[in-house]
């Protein structure tokens, strides 16, 4: 980096707010320290420093061409911003665009809008996630406010993201006659005529 003239670079021709679109579109990848170091960056307005970042992100990930990773990337960035945008932040910044941008398209996705005391949820399966050496995860969004298609991250079985062992009681928590006694250590609601979630989760 230290050798690089990043005005002859492809970062140089992106607008003060395409540069700012693309740095929030990698933070599905990032760790978290650097996460909030393009936070400072984009709060204190240092283009240049915006740039470098940008520039030097692909640069680790493509050596000979960064900008054909970039266009690329950015091509998946902009098609899950428009699916999962919710009006109140990028697509690709929601529960659900976090997910695919950091581990790719799901398996298979099961939605489910009309199930008894259940808000509207999904339940997205990934046969295998090389990212954590796991095989057969899950993913459950849950739309609770009913607002805006906003899907929340509920519970995860992949390593590192929400793992939520009550999810069933949040998820049903309209149901509260029909939660376990122990509120503290049960995690289960009681079976019901179409009640799903719990048989769509174990049978990947």
């Amino acid at each position: 980096m230290a050798q690089v003239v990043i005005e002859e670079e492809f970062v140089e021709d992106l607008s003060v707010a395409e540069l700012e679109y693309s740095l929030r579109a990698i933070a599905p990848l990032l760790p978290q320290r650097d996460v909030e170091l393009v936070d400072i960056l984009l709060r204190n307005d240092s283009i240049r420093a915006q740039r470098m970042y940008l520039y030097g992100f692909w640069l680790k990930e493509n050596r000979v061409d960064p900008k054909q990773d970039y266009d690329k990337y950015m091509e998946v960035a902009r098609a899950v911003d428009n699916m999962y945008n919710s009006g109140f932040r990028y697509g690709f910044e929601t529960d659900r665009g976090y997910v695919y941008m950091k581990y790719g398209q799901p398996s298979d996705i099961s939605r489910n809008e009309n199930e008894p005391s259940a808000p509207p949820y999904e339940i997205w399966s990934y046969n295998q996630m090389p990212r954590t050496n796991q095989n057969n995860v899950r993913f459950i969004f849950y739309n609770p406010s009913l607002a805006a298609d906003d899907f929340i991250l509920l519970h995860s079985d992949v390593i590192g993201e929400r793992q939520n062992p009550q999810w069933e009681l949040e998820l049903y928590r309209d149901s509260p006659t029909e939660h376990p006694n122990d509120f503290i250590g049960g995690d289960q609601v009681q079976d019901n005529i179409g009640r799903r979630a719990r048989r769509l989760l174990s049978d990947y």
